[in-house]
């Protein structure tokens, strides 16, 4: 059974105190999502905002288009097939100011999606010699119908301190799926 805002009843009082860290990314993603740019047959590294990214393997073939969702809102993503792509992501940055006093990153997430479909959120390290990826300890699962989940990555202090930038992706999974990312909600917790 899918899960809705009245389900939460404690999210306003987290939304409001652990969204204010990040009003600027939540700002950045909620215009974001109110005009998508749509775009078919995209490639790799498909650029939808300064920083925003969805991504793949390029050269495997790879078929995906972005629309506003059925309502004018949100973000649709179709991948109607990733072919021999082992992986598909959205990113965006997230400031490494604000994960300096938070023990976790959390996600308040508003989708659809038209079938099955699943990500897993991820808090990512930009090193002098790499990355390195902390991943959410649960998938988001959408089986075709609205709901809200609410989801966190724990934040690794020593980490971040090393870190040059941080980014947030969703990987998402499966060879095919059509997901509509209706709200992505940043907090501190």
């Amino acid at each position: 059974m899918s899960k809705t805002r009245s389900d939460f009843p404690w999210h306003r009082r987290v939304a409001k105190r652990g969204s204010r860290k990040f009003s600027h990314e939540n700002k950045f993603l909620r215009d974001l999502f109110a005009g998508v740019t749509p775009a078919q047959d995209i490639e790799p590294h498909h650029r939808l905002a300064p920083g925003v990214w969805l991504d793949f393997e390029p050269d495997k073939g790879a078929v995906v288009s972005v629309t506003a969702g059925d309502d004018g809102q949100g973000l649709r993503i179709r991948a109607t097939d990733l072919a021999d792509s082992h992986w598909f992501s959205l990113s965006y940055p997230v400031s490494r100011g604000n994960l300096k006093t938070a023990r976790y990153l959390g996600f308040v997430l508003e989708n659809t999606s038209q079938g099955l479909a699943a990500f897993r959120p991820c808090l990512r390290y930009h090193l002098t010699d790499g990355f390195k990826d902390y991943f959410a300890r649960d998938m988001i699962v959408l089986s075709g119908t609205a709901q809200t989940d609410l989801t966190f990555v724990a934040v690794d202090q020593a980490l971040l301190a090393q870190a040059r930038s941080t980014e947030v992706l969703f990987f998402f999974e499966g060879r095919a799926f059509d997901v509509t990312l209706n709200s992505i909600e940043n907090l501190h917790i």
